[in-house]
């Protein structure tokens, strides 16, 4: 089996997920051939594969997704499990440590009201109460310089653990394909599939210079697949597979007698209901999607883009465009104290403006943010 190198050309990130697309081109001497292509992340989707070509002369005769468990990770997963230990062995200490300084704190000020009662009533001698004073000061002092110890024990761990939560991916997964070619040929093969863990939401910025308005279309991107796109095509799209639904097709209802049966059949089913009290909230939650006017469309990210896959969002510039300004103040007193300053613009991009946060900006400043609805284009 021949290792086949496919970098990723391509992507399409819908609302809950991307659809990725690799290209290489391969020259075929006539037969069978098998290929491996590693560095596939293991959450791929297996019934989505595809394996296409150009040419008519090549056939793909197998396309399947092979996962393997790499043994040689088992000492960082012991590692990695250390690590969890002694980092939840240093938060219980540091939980520890601060509930002990809280009592000290809460003690001390009835020891010092107790001091002054006695000092009042010609108690013990003042010298009496010294050594217990300095006392509980170097008992503070020493809980203070434990929990820094702690605190920054427990900072380099968790730094160390990062890099090992990544190491200990004990999973591997690769493609392998079957290719006939009829005769000696060079070829491009496509390889597309589906991975969750990946997702972007619209955002937008308005700048105002003067009498001029600039609209930039923003969007976030995040993406934790395993894989890193590295100078990829970016297409975004408002389709959510997950969701997917279609109206079923009318057709003739005709109705007819028939006698009726005489068997009862009786059936039982278990159901579990779900019941919230006030105040509780529902644990289960979807996350909300893009209004997209109901009409599904992608919209293309100029250039190529680099996002590594570490689920950090990722803003990207999308499209801009250019109006006059025309403002108007307007003020509601019934809703709200302040005077608005308004504008009404014309969407001049290609696309509709799809509802998001917007960040305000005038001469280079920043005003504050706001909120846009559905705008179609135009």
């Amino acid at each position: 089996m021949t290792n086949l190198e496919a970098p990723i050309v391509r992507v399409m990130v819908a609302e809950d997920r991307a659809f990725v697309t690799r290209s290489v081109s391969v020259h075929l001497e006539e037969g069978e051939h098998k290929f491996e292509v590693h560095s596939v992340t293991p959450i791929v989707s297996d019934k989505t594969l595809l394996v296409e070509t150009n040419s008519e002369l090549v056939e793909v005769i197998e396309s399947s997704v092979i996962r393997t468990t790499d043994l040689s990770a088992s000492a960082k997963v012991q590692e990695k499990n250390l690590l969890d230990r002694r980092v939840s062995a240093l938060e219980n200490a540091i939980r520890r440590t601060r509930n002990e300084k809280v009592e000290l704190r809460e003690f001390a000020p009835q020891l010092f009201r107790e001091i002054g009662d006695d000092a009042a009533w010609g108690g013990r001698e003042q010298g009496e109460w010294g050594p217990l004073v300095e006392h509980l000061k170097a008992r503070e002092q020493g809980l203070d310089a434990k929990l820094r110890g702690l605190e920054s024990e427990l900072k380099e761990l968790r730094d160390k653990r990062e890099p090992s939560d990544q190491a200990a991916r004990s999973i591997e997964a690769a493609f392998h394909l079957t290719i006939q070619a009829q005769a000696p040929l060079t070829t491009e093969l496509r390889i597309t599939y589906c991975v969750p863990c990946a997702s972007w939401r619209p955002a937008h910025r308005v700048s105002v210079d003067g009498e001029r308005l600039r609209f930039t279309g923003l969007c976030y991107l995040w993406q934790n697949t395993g894989e890193d796109w590295s100078q990829v095509e970016l297409n975004l799209s408002t389709e959510r597979t997950a969701q997917t639904t279609s109206l079923p097709r009318l057709s003739a209802d005709r109705l007819s007698l028939r006698d009726r049966d005489e068997e009862v059949v009786l059936s039982t089913r278990e159901e579990a209901v779900e019941r919230l009290e006030q105040g509780e909230v529902s644990l289960i939650s979807t996350v909300p999607g893009i209004e997209d006017g109901g009409d599904v469309f992608s919209i293309a990210a100029p250039g190529r883009l680099d996002l590594v896959s570490d689920g950090q969002p990722l803003k990207v510039r999308l499209f801009e465009f250019e109006d006059v300004a025309r403002f108007r103040h307007e003020t509601k007193p019934e809703v709200l104290p302040q005077i608005l300053t308004c504008s009404r613009q014309t969407n001049q991009s290609p696309y509709p403006l799809l509802p998001g946060p917007v960040e305000l900006q005038k001469e280079g400043g920043a005003l504050g943010t706001s909120w846009l609805k559905f705008t179609p284009s135009g």
